[in-house]
């Protein structure tokens, strides 16, 4: 996880319970469970660094006093401030792994592309850095600062394939594919579309925020 986004929640274990933030809320509620892929399974450390990730995007979102706990059948319960917005914060509490594939045609969002075999160009660990920002038209875009690893791979990458797609993917499913412009050498980068300054944050969060042990499936959600 990326130090610039530690969640300052403290993870402790009560009761076999562990708990995120203590806070009274008001807001929605969602219950999570984790989703190893056959074969693999969850332990306690897989349910605390889950946590303490959800913690993590949900700050990096602003949201700020989120409860998380877990019970120890793998049950993650995520109670939210009145007045958050559901739709938007969705994507941060499922996603798993975040990857850059390379692709010569785009894909739109929501694809599956976990059957394409593309090469993987980068990952989340390859990012140090996002920010929101505007261009002079007011457009929103996501800014992105990569590790020195990472800038290397860009600049690598982008200098030999200007107009490939560099298509991001949450767990195999299409999230954003920009195009590549130019080469991108300097170590850092934007992410121009039709943005608004909620789903620009979104995407910021994604790419930056800590990878979960195994993706979540969301199985009940109570608004209030």
């Amino acid at each position: 996880m990326k130090k610039a986004f530690l969640s300052l929640c403290v993870v402790a274990l009560f009761a076999s319970t562990l708990a995120c933030s203590l806070s009274s809320l008001t807001g929605p509620r969602l219950t999570v469970t984790l989703a190893p892929a056959p074969g693999a399974a969850w332990d306690n450390a897989s349910l605390e660094l889950a946590c303490e990730v959800l913690v993590s995007r949900l700050e990096s979102i602003g949201v700020k006093g989120a409860k998380v706990t877990a019970s120890p059948t793998g049950q993650i319960y995520v109670s939210l401030p009145k007045g958050v917005n559901l739709e938007a914060i969705t994507p941060l509490l499922t996603s798993g792994a975040v990857t850059f594939v390379d692709s010569t045609s785009p894909f739109p969002e929501g694809a599956d592309i976990s059957a394409e075999n593309l090469p993987v160009i980068l990952t989340s660990s390859d990012i140090e850095s996002t920010n929101v920002t505007q261009n002079n038209s007011g457009d929103y875009m996501v800014g992105i600062t990569f590790t020195t690893a990472g800038a290397q791979k860009m600049a690598d990458y982008s200098s030999k394939n200007i107009g490939h797609y560099l298509v991001i993917a949450r767990d195999g499913v299409v999230i954003s594919s920009p195009v590549i412009n130019t080469a991108i050498t300097g170590g850092t980068g934007v992410i121009q579309g039709n943005f608004t300054l909620e789903t620009a944050s979104t995407l910021a969060a994604q790419l930056i925020s800590g990878s979960l042990p195994f993706p979540l499936v969301i199985v009940e959600t109570t608004t209030k």
